[in-house]
């Protein structure tokens, strides 16, 4: 049994209308017409029906639709509304008719491509007819070519690079990029993969598309990184800088950085705090050790800027990081 249910297997396990009608108020979430998700193991006698439905293997869905982390609460939450989707008695005709095309953010599930920004999930389809949002359900006009449309887990979607551009024109180049990022290192897709795609379908937004595909390198290897690209090249500072820059001294290795301006010695990091957790339950060792490699970058005579996550999101703080490091270029470049 799955988490998603529809009305007639309430109805076989013995609820009634009222029954449905009280539990929605309670362990019960109405998605779509005729489908629903049991959110919840509920203890009252007459919501039986439902919890008789949750079985064991339930368990992990339940939790991650619990989490307090809320990309792990909407990835549970974004697979669930495609199966719903399916259970519908419209969603299922398209999808089995091969009708219905998975796009935008349900494409990016399926392809396990990562969200840089929490947002509310939807389920996302392109079939013919006209645009309609309603509740969960987002339907588009069908405007993927048959080139651009592949299998995953037996449902139709568009394929990465479709999927990719889908995500920059609708949301912009903060969710677009470090998908588009994270697609390219793990060989999902490959640069030439979007130019092909975006030639075969050009669409409005020109100018998203094009600073995609400049910015683009598959170098950044975190979220935050990407999202730091485009506020450098933003400010105009990020054609002055290598990505990932292995720094030496005359010992040998020292570091290697976000970004660098070898000539005036400038290293900028992004700091992601939960790097520091990844193999080290409390932090406490990683964290020494990038303060030891911090240290050492600075005896080398490197100056370290960082920029934390809630840096990207603040104006204000982000004119006041380029600022200095506007001076710092143009300091050491006059000296």
């Amino acid at each position: 049994m799955s988490l998603i249910v529809t009305q007639q297997d309430l109805f076989d396990h013995g609820a009634h209308w009222r029954t449905i009608s009280a539990m929605t108020a309670c362990c019960l979430k109405r998605l779509m017409p005729g489908v629903y998700l049991l959110h919840r193991r509920c203890t009252e006698p007459l919501h039986r029906p439902g919890t008789r439905m949750i079985e064991p293997i339930d368990d992990d869905r339940l939790a991650s639709l619990g989490s307090n982390t809320a990309h792990i609460r909407y990835a549970a939450g974004r697979a669930l509304l495609i199966e719903a989707f399916t259970a519908t008695r419209h969603g299922g005709r398209l999808v089995s008719s091969g009708a219905a095309v998975f796009s935008h953010g349900s494409a990016a599930h399926l392809h396990a491509l990562p969200f840089a920004i929490d947002e509310r999930p939807l389920v996302e389809v392109q079939r013919p007819g006209k645009s309609r949002q309603k509740g969960y359900t987002r339907l588009r006009p069908m405007q993927v070519g048959a080139d651009q449309i592949v299998e995953v887990s037996g449902l139709r979607t568009t394929s990465p690079a479709r999927t990719v551009l889908d995500i920059a024109r609708t949301r912009g180049l903060d969710q677009g990029l470090p998908m588009a990022e994270a697609a390219l290192r793990s060989g999902a897709l490959t640069a030439e993969d979007l130019i092909v795609s975006r030639d075969s379908h050009p669409g409005r937004r020109l100018h998203v598309d094009d600073a995609l595909l400049r910015l683009l390198s598959g170098r950044s290897e975190s979220a935050g990184e990407a999202l730091l690209k485009i506020r450098l090249d933003r400010a105009g500072l990020l054609g002055d800088l290598v990505e990932q820059y292995s720094v030496y001294d005359e010992h040998g290795f020292v570091a290697r950085v976000d970004f660098a301006h070898s000539g005036t010695k400038l290293a900028i990091e992004f700091d992601g705090y939960g790097k520091y957790f990844l193999d080290d339950a409390d932090g406490r060792a990683a964290l020494k050790q990038e303060r030891r490699r911090e240290a050492d970058l600075r005896a080398a005579g490197w100056e370290v800027i960082r920029v934390e996550w809630r840096d990207l999101f603040d104006p204000a703080a982000m004119r006041r990081l380029c600022a200095r490091i506007a001076r710092h270029l143009a300091t050491r470049s006059a000296a």
